[in-house]
């Protein structure tokens, strides 16, 4: 795994070797494993570090099997988008090291709890179906007048699975 340091994005691709040591690797860590989600201060953080300016947002592309991993000849291929924003920065670091690439859907769901707390109750057997979804957050952890997007897309077709952190004054 590798996590290119560069300012406005980064890149993952995995081989066949890498994926079965991680498969096996994944297995025995998740095995009664209960820890904070780390996506969640990281969210805050990005929430946070917005004080003025235009709405900043971080781009998590996770593609399994896809157009994307296929024009790459890779399993996978995850890529974080920060648009050149220090904080974004930090989020796509985060979400680059600790979401899932074969299940996107599940990235989604977990920023909706980290913002929405037990308003939005996933377990290991939540499974959304949605093809587009945009939900706006009003946490109070966010600044005063800011609200922070949670926007998803499937990747039906040929699309490459989404998951879109937006922070905005409003």
């Amino acid at each position: 795994m590798r996590y290119k340091g560069a300012p406005h994005n980064a890149t993952m691709a995995f081989d066949m070797t890498l994926l079965r040591t991680l498969s096996l690797m994944s297995t025995a860590l998740l095995v009664g494993c209960s820890t904070p989600d780390p996506m969640c201060p990281a969210i805050v953080a990005f929430a946070n570090a917005q004080k003025d300016g235009p709405a900043r947002s971080v781009t998590l592309l996770t593609d399994w099997g896809g157009p994307l991993s296929s024009a790459r000849n890779a399993i996978f291929v995850k890529e974080c988008h920060d648009g050149g924003y220090a904080p974004g920065h930090a989020l796509c670091k985060v979400l680059f090291e600790h979401t899932s690439t074969e299940f996107p859907d599940g990235n989604f769901h977990r920023a909706l709890v980290c913002l929405g707390g037990d308003r939005f109750p996933v377990t290991s057997t939540t499974h959304s179906d949605y093809i587009h979804a945009r939900l706006w957050m009003y946490p109070p952890e966010a600044p005063a007048g800011w609200r922070v997007g949670v926007q998803y897309d499937a990747g039906i077709g040929q699309a490459t699975p989404t998951l879109v952190l937006t922070v905005e004054p409003y």
